[in-house]
């Protein structure tokens, strides 16, 4: 299965961009989303990048978070959200992991 990486300025894109990737023949074994633009994030990106983990692993891959600045680390981590989302420093972190 192929990886693809996301990068974005704006928490709510990347599920519509992946959307868009289902016309694939084999989904990714490997969503990986660089957020090192995003400087803040509210409820409905939480719920785009949660509905996201939920449909990659559905399908047996593994969506992962890079380059998460730390004021949006501390809102995913308050609301207790770190445990759905592997994260990684940095997008060549996050490809070297598997």
């Amino acid at each position: 299965m192929p990886t693809y990486v996301y990068e974005t300025t704006d928490a709510s894109k990347p599920l519509r961009r992946f959307e868009l990737q289902q016309s694939f023949a084999e989904p990714p074994s490997r969503l990986i989303i660089d957020l090192s633009r995003v400087t803040y994030i509210d409820s409905s990106g939480l719920a785009v990048l949660i509905t996201a983990v939920n449909n990659v692993e559905e399908y047996g891959g593994r969506l992962m978070l890079a380059g998460v600045q730390e004021h949006v680390k501390t809102i995913i981590e308050s609301g207790g959200l770190d445990r759905f989302f592997l994260t990684f420093p940095h997008v060549d972190a996050a490809l070297a992991a598997i």
